[in-house]
Parts: C-alpha cells; sequence; structure tokens
C-alpha cells in the first residue's frame, strides 16, 4: 500500500502487508479529524488504517462464524452519533459493528455487535441506499437481493437470466437500482413498494 504526491509522483509512504485486500473504502468517522480506510478481502478482519501514516488504527473482528470479509460498507445512519459498519462474509453471514469515535490503536479487537446468517454466498459487493440507509442492496453472480438493514429480512430478489452473472449494482433512487452483468449490459429496476 503506498500514498503518492500527484504533483511530481513521488511515493511518499509505502508498507507492505500480509493482507490482500479486495476492497478500500475511505471514511471520515465521527471523533476522527482524518479520514481512514477500511479494508476488507482474503481475511476474516476488516482492518481501519489510517490514510496519513498507513498505519493500522484498530480491527474488527468476528467472534461468530469468523470468515473471509467478501464485502462491507461503512455509514452514518440518520441523525446517529455512531458510525456502522456492514459486513458480508463469503459464507453469507451478516456482520454489524458500531463505531463510537473512541476506537483507539489497541491490541484488543473490536467484535461485531450482531451476527446473522443469511441466504446470500459469495457477494460481490454490498451497497447502503444512500437516499435511504436502512436498504442494502447484494449483487451475487446467480441473483441480487434487497434486504432491510434493521433485521436483514429479504424484500426482494432476482435471478440472472440463462448465460449471463451480474457482476455489480447501485442505487438510483430509493426505489431503483441498476444491475450489470460480466458481459456489460445494464439493467434499470423498480423496486416493489412494499
Amino acid at each position: 500500500m503506498c500514498t503518492w504526491d500527484i504533483s511530481d509522483g513521488r511515493c511518499l509512504e509505502s508498507l507492505r502487508l500480509q493482507f490482500i485486500h479486495t476492497k478500500v473504502q475511505s471514511y471520515q468517522m465521527i471523533g476522527h479529524e482524518s479520514t481512514a480506510l477500511f479494508c476488507n478481502g482474503y481475511y476474516s478482519e476488516i482492518l481501519i488504517i489510517s490514510l496519513q501514516t498507513l498505519e493500522t488504527l484498530f480491527t474488527l473482528t468476528s467472534k461468530i462464524n469468523p470468515d473471509w470479509i467478501a464485502s462491507m460498507q461503512v455509514f452514518r445512519p440518520d441523525k446517529r452519533t455512531e458510525d456502522v459498519v456492514v459486513g458480508l462474509t463469503i459464507s453469507g453471514v451478516v456482520k454489524v459493528w458500531t463505531l463510537s469515535g473512541n476506537e483507539t490503536r489497541s491490541s484488543e479487537p473490536i467484535y461485531e455487535n450482531e451476527s446473522k446468517q443469511i441466504r446470500c454466498l459469495n457477494a460481490l459487493n454490498m451497497i447502503c441506499c444512500p437516499f435511504n440507509p436502512r436498504t442494502i442492496l447484494v449483487v451475487c453472480s446467480k441473483y441480487w437481493q434487497i434486504f432491510d438493514a434493521g433485521d436483514f429480512s429479504l424484500l426482494c430478489s432476482v435471478q440472472s437470466t440463462l448465460g449471463e452473472r451480474w457482476s455489480g449494482g447501485d442505487f438510483i433512487s430509493t426505489d431503483r437500482v441498476v444491475i450489470w452483468t460480466d458481459t456489460g449490459r445494464g439493467f434499470v429496476y423498480q423496486l416493489p413498494t412494499k
């Protein structure tokens, strides 16, 4: 992992980690002045790394059913004074961590507040709706699903057509998503009202 000076292309900081990241999300946490990097990948933790020094600030760890984190999302629910991290393992276990802003670099890992098995294996990505944080989109190669973030109940699910695989998706509005395939085709779906 490296930080670069964009004016002259020099490498400012460099760090070699034993972890292989598949997703890195930058996020400004409550109670912290600088932006941090939330990293997940071929390991069972979520690493929170300082953007300036590339040091690991703290680690989110699973106590129940630890497994590789396939996808994760960090967000701040409306009118709350805490950040929420939702992670989804490759075996389909949803993990929720709540961050108060008082987390510091320590040897103690932070364990999940909630854990629930859902019917979703090898998720490609998970997106919280920016217009309604209680709605979460999960995309797998054979289907995409919408979940209620409160209890992770399944709200709707759509399978891919024969010969195509979903590869990603995002929210367009509160009630619309765009889902794309590995062949480059995109589909816009109107979500059901209930």
